[in-house]
């Protein structure tokens, strides 16, 4: 069903939205030639209100934003260089600095989500660096810390992440079609190295939209490995929680997850 035709922001892409204190919030992203770090709110996604034109931080795009200890962080992304700022508002309106240059290199393109109640960062691009496969946590958004350099999963961007069955999913990202998990995965997932992860990254910069689908559906959980919720995440752990599971199903061009 379509909720407006012409919402009163400007036509952007590579923005965000976060749902928050009772309402949808749109920051950021751009037209294809300016970048914008308006803020706009809405109770109905049809009428919406500019709350900001102009938030503290810089205009950017390719950022993430996220729901966090009764505030929204905007995070990274880039204004025509790669960012590694965070932010932090409790009205979207009055943004303060949590951070100038945090802990993970400057980078765009990356997921962020909320997890053991915790922050996390993982992967992305960097204009210095390429494809990442760096996690990142956090308990404020000032200070990070480094749970892997590299973690099972191949170095990507545009990549996406979801809170699924007491586990992180990190799914596709630079034409790839696999899922990975941290945490414990769904009952009867096949045990061994899956056959379905691609073999080597393409080279140059994403431009922002992934060019392959994710394709599959997670069968269920490893052999051996224990039901129930994972114990609270240490680097050394994490390090070792990614498991690869090949996706064999889809719809619609989306990856489907069931239990």
């Amino acid at each position: 069903t379509e909720v407006v035709n012409s919402a009163a922001w400007n036509t952007r892409i590579r923005s965000t939205c976060v749902a928050f204190d009772g309402k949808l919030f749109m920051m950021g992203g751009q037209d294809g030639s300016v970048r914008y770090n308006d803020v706009w709110s809405s109770l109905n996604g049809a009428t919406w209100n500019e709350v900001t034109g102009a938030a503290g931080w810089a205009a950017r795009d390719l950022h993430t934003t996220i729901v966090y200890a009764n505030s929204m962080f905007v995070m990274g992304g880039n204004n025509g260089n790669d960012l590694n700022d965070v932010w932090s508002s409790t009205d979207g309106a009055t943004w303060g600095e949590v951070t100038a240059t945090a802990s993970w290199s400057a980078r765009y393109n990356f997921a962020s989500i909320v997890f053991d109640s915790k922050l996390f960062v993982m992967g992305g691009y960097s204009g210095g660096l390429g494809n990442l496969n760096d996690v990142w946590i956090s308990t404020d958004g000032a200070t990070w810390s480094e749970v892997t350099g590299g973690v099972g999963w191949s170095a990507r961007s545009a990549h996406s992440s979801v809170v699924y069955d007491d586990s992180i999913y990190i799914m596709g990202g630079t034409i790839s079609s696999n899922v990975w998990t941290l945490g414990f995965a769904p009952t009867g997932q096949p045990s061994g190295q899956p056959t379905g992860q691609p073999s080597g990254q393409p080279s140059g910069q994403p431009s922002g939209q992934p060019s392959g689908q994710p394709t599959g559906q997670p069968t269920g959980q490893p052999s051996g490995q224990p039901s129930g919720r994972p114990e609270a995440l240490k680097p050394a752990k994490l390090a070792k929680s990614f498991k690869d599971t090949v996706v064999t199903a889809w719809c619609g061009g989306h990856a489907i997850l069931l239990s």
